[in-house]
């Protein structure tokens, strides 16, 4: 299992870092965590680079979750939101739950 921790402000200048961190992840077979709960901002080009690494882990049978909790940031909370991308990421409250649901 990856935990893929995002603290701060995500956008486009560090979205090849995750998607390289992601992309290493589900090429060793690794069910993947993505903790936003001290993310405070994504942008376009970083929820691509989710939405990318989750159907690569699905395509391979693994288990892909984001954690979001009260402290994730409130442009986070609610791009998710509005987008509708709630409904599209398997999303955990808390990264023990997460791990709990990747066993």
């Amino acid at each position: 299992m990856a935990i893929v921790s995002l603290v701060g402000e995500h956008e486009t200048f560090s979205a090849d870092q995750i998607e390289t961190a992601l992309e290493d992840a589900i090429a060793d077979e690794l069910a993947v965590i993505v903790d936003l709960t001290e993310t405070e901002f994504l942008d376009s080009a970083a929820v691509t680079v989710l939405l990318r690494a989750r159907d690569a882990a699905q395509r391979r049978g693994l288990r892909f979750a984001l954690v979001i909790d009260d402290s994730t940031g409130w442009p986070v909370r609610q791009l998710l939101e509005v987008t509708g991308l709630v409904s599209v990421f398997p999303i955990a409250q808390s990264r023990d739950d997460a791990i709990a649901g990747a066993a």
